[in-house]
């Protein structure tokens, strides 16, 4: 499970056994476990971060912005 940006040592280094968190299902590995993710969920809205960066990069491409304040 993908806990923080960066790396954790033991799970209870940031969650507490019994807290409820957010998560969202990144897939199954080759052995059929579960991919969890919390890092990209928005721990007190539950919004997808990955799929709200998509959307903005997607909207600031399709009205032309290219994040300088250089002329392209």
């Amino acid at each position: 499970m993908k806990l923080s940006k960066a790396r954790v040592n033991k799970t209870t280094d940031v969650v507490k056994e019994g807290v409820k968190v957010k998560v969202k299902l990144m897939g199954f590995d080759d052995r059929g476990k579960v991919r969890l993710s919390m890092r990209v969920v928005d721990q007190e809205t539950g919004e997808d971060l990955e799929a709200k960066q998509a959307a903005e990069a997607a909207a600031a491409a399709a009205s032309g912005e290219h994040g300088s304040d250089q002329p392209a």
